[in-house]
């Protein structure tokens, strides 16, 4: 099974992160524009279940559809298991979620700017309306959780992120919170 398994630590200064990146000498992978469409159904039980529909400008699908269990948080990452399909169509899927009672619950637009330091992808996201963040980590098999996050928390310290105060809030989290669920 696949565990996202991440870091997200806010920050102020992208362009600084950009040039201490290119200090470390990341390898620099094309950005990506991201829209996540998150629902939630009346029938739900656990909050912290999330379906997303999540649309991009790079992917060879549509879109790509991903259930997330509820996530761990330790000092070092957190860690959640999800399960994702592409879509042909993100239209019908939308359709179909909401005809199954689901409601749009959040809708985040991000700039990703995308590297990888180490073997470990990191990301420098531009979040609508939720401020600047650097996420390292990302998707491995449940086996490899503990290795991870040793290797994100070298990654962290090699950015010069160690006393940065890292968040074990999802972006869908925070966006409700801050009472700006969607668009």
């Amino acid at each position: 099974m696949i565990v996202e398994t991440e870091l997200k630590i806010p920050v102020e200064d992208l362009e600084g992160m950009r040039q201490r990146l290119a200090e470390v000498e990341a390898e620099n992978q094309s950005p990506v524009q991201l829209v996540d469409t998150y629902y939630t159904f009346p029938w739900q039980d656990d909050p912290t279940r999330v379906i997303r529909i999540r649309e991009s400008d790079e992917l060879e699908e549509s879109a790509e559809l991903t259930f997330k269990k509820p996530a761990s948080s330790s000092r070092y990452a957190t860690s959640r298991h999800e399960i994702t399909v592409s879509l042909a169509v993100a239209d019908d899927m939308h359709k179909i979620l909401q005809l199954l009672g689901g409601q749009v619950s959040a809708c985040i637009e991000k700039h990703r700017d995308r590297y990888v330091v180490s073997g470990v992808p990191v990301y420098l996201d531009d979040v609508l309306q939720l401020g600047t963040f650097v996420e390292v980590g990302g998707p491995i098999q449940v086996e490899e959780v503990p290795e991870m996050r040793e290797r994100i928390q070298s990654v962290v310290e090699t950015l010069g992120l160690r006393n940065h105060v890292a968040s074990s809030k999802s972006y869908y989290q925070l966006a409700l919170e801050s009472n700006r669920p969607t668009r």
